[in-house]
C-alpha cells in the first residue's frame, strides 16, 4: 500500500517517504519496507478465551431484567402485580 506519511522500516530501519509503497502492521501500528517484508514472520496474534455464550447471556439477563422493570412499574401503577416470574 501507498504510506500515507512517511515513516522508518521496523526490520533495516530505511526511511520509507510518504507515497512509498510498503507494508504497514495495523495492530503494531509500523512499516516494513518490501525487501523486508519476506525475510519476517508475521508476529502471533494474541487469542481472547472468553466463552461464546458470555456476551450473549449478559445480553439476555439485561433483556429480561428491563422487561421485569417496566412489567412491574405497569402493573404498580394498575394497583398491584399479577405476574409470576419463574427463574
Amino acid at each position: 500500500m501507498a504510506l500515507r506519511h512517511a515513516g522508518a522500516c521496523r526490520v533495516c530501519g530505511v526511511e520509507l517517504p510518504a507515497k512509498t509503497t510498503a507494508v504497514y502492521d495495523f495492530t503494531a501500528k509500523n512499516v516494513l519496507c518490501l525487501a523486508c517484508r519476506d525475510s519476517v514472520s508475521p508476529a502471533p496474534q494474541q487469542v481472547t478465551t472468553t466463552a461464546p455464550a458470555e456476551g450473549s447471556r449478559r445480553q439476555q439477563d439485561r433483556r429480561v431484567g428491563d422487561r421485569r422493570q417496566a412489567a412491574s412499574t405497569t402493573e404498580a401503577s394498575r394497583g398491584g402485580s399479577v405476574l409470576q416470574w419463574d427463574s
